[in-house]
């Protein structure tokens, strides 16, 4: 190997190390992954109001979501939008920040939304079946009831909802499904 081509191995290390040291910092241990494939599909918003949430959740979540946080939107048809992470982000924020899409403070809706998250599930999240790490979830927000503070994690037709107040996770036996994200699944 030449010097040249261990440079991006080692800057990609640093990256790697500076996200954790910043997302570790104030949500829990957490190793981001370069090659992650979360990602949430908004349908619904438009492009300019999806700016406006997007900026809302960084600006309440800037000090959890550190310096090195970003992501990428790409716009799939006229009323669907593609949010990815190109550094990962953490199991945490990946839960309010669906929540927020679905419901963004200060934001009235005044249309049909729907939000439907895509992760591969690791040890940092809250698992209620340690089996789930390594499988692929669905995250959303459940239809409306008693809890307005969780999202739900579907896996393989089973289901589980995590706490937005202290990020537990409890099995949910029913996946109370909305209609519109059940159109994205």
């Amino acid at each position: 190997m030449t010097r040249a081509s261990l440079l991006p191995a080692a800057a990609a290390a640093l990256l790697v190390s500076a996200v954790t040291l910043a997302q570790t910092s104030a949500t829990g241990s957490f190793t981001p992954n370069l090659s992650n494939d979360t990602s949430i599909i908004s349908h619904g918003w438009s492009d300019e109001e999806l700016g406006q949430i997007l900026a809302s959740f960084k600006a309440k979540y800037r000090s959890q979501l550190g310096p090195v946080f970003s992501l990428s939107t790409h716009t799939l048809n006229a009323s669907d939008i593609r949010i990815s992470f190109p550094h990962d982000i953490h199991p945490r924020l990946l839960a309010l920040l669906v929540y927020h899409l679905q419901y963004p403070p200060d934001m009235e809706t005044r249309h049909d939304v729907a939000i439907l998250a895509r992760v591969t599930l690791t040890s940092a999240y809250p698992l209620p079946n340690p089996a789930y790490a390594g499988k692929v979830a669905r995250v959303y927000v459940p239809v409306s009831g008693q809890h307005h503070d969780i999202v739900y994690f579907a896996v393989n037709g089973e289901f589980f909802a995590e706490s937005l107040a202290d990020g537990s996770a409890m099995v949910a036996s029913e996946g109370r499904i909305p209609a519109g994200v059940q159109s994205l699944w």
